[in-house]
């Protein structure tokens, strides 16, 4: 792998790097990072499992803890949320990530099993850019998600 005309090598000559783990740490340095909000582990799990080719994916369990963790600071391209949740449910957090200026553009994609029209119209009115149903298609899933960053 060539990197400005140069070998890897070239800009790492004293690391005991190995071609496979500078590729690993390219490709990671690439992907965006997606804030996952989900209160059910497993779900949790069973997404950042699907999405993880795609995006570097943080896993929180309630809109508490996710605020907080981008208020200290990391960085996140696009968060996908649940609406029920304790501590802080979906609608509270994209109401309080929408208060803040530096936050005003971030993609904010509800999955939720919740299809009632009352749900879908207060995500939307609260900011929401996208709403999918928890009974998705995981390759139709990563098509929406990327579509933020075409």
């Amino acid at each position: 792998m060539k990197v400005f005309g140069k070998s890897l090598e070239y800009f790492l000559p004293s690391t005991s790097l190995t071609h496979h783990s500078i590729h690993f740490m390219l490709t990671n340095l690439v992907k965006r990072n997606l804030l996952l909000i989900d209160d059910q582990p497993v779900i949790g799990l069973l997404l950042k499992h699907k999405l993880q080719e795609d995006f570097n994916v943080t896993v929180k369990l309630n809109g508490a803890e996710a605020l907080s963790y981008m208020m200290d600071g990391y960085h996140t391209d696009l968060v996908l949320l649940d609406l029920n949740m304790p501590e802080m449910n979906g609608i509270e957090f994209i109401k309080a990530v929408r208060s803040i200026n530096r936050y005003h553009d971030l993609p904010l994609v509800v999955l939720s099993g919740e299809a009632c029209e009352e749900s879908i119209s207060a995500a939307f009115a609260s900011g929401a850019n996208d709403f999918l149903f928890k009974t998705f298609n995981h390759h139709e899933l990563k098509e929406k998600l990327n579509r933020f960053f075409s």
